[in-house]
């Protein structure tokens, strides 16, 4: 099975048909990174 990363979208600007890849999201889209999983390394740089 071929990896999709994303799609084509067609749109029209100024009556000239245009493609414009749409790349899928990059995850970890949910649940975000959780603060205390970095703070402590924040602080000791």
């Amino acid at each position: 099975m071929p990896r999709t990363t994303g799609t084509y979208a067609t749109t029209t600007t100024l009556g000239e048909s245009v493609r414009a890849f749409v790349p899928r999201p990059v995850p970890p889209a949910d649940p975000p990174l959780a603060p205390t999983c970095f703070v402590d390394l924040n602080r000791q740089a």
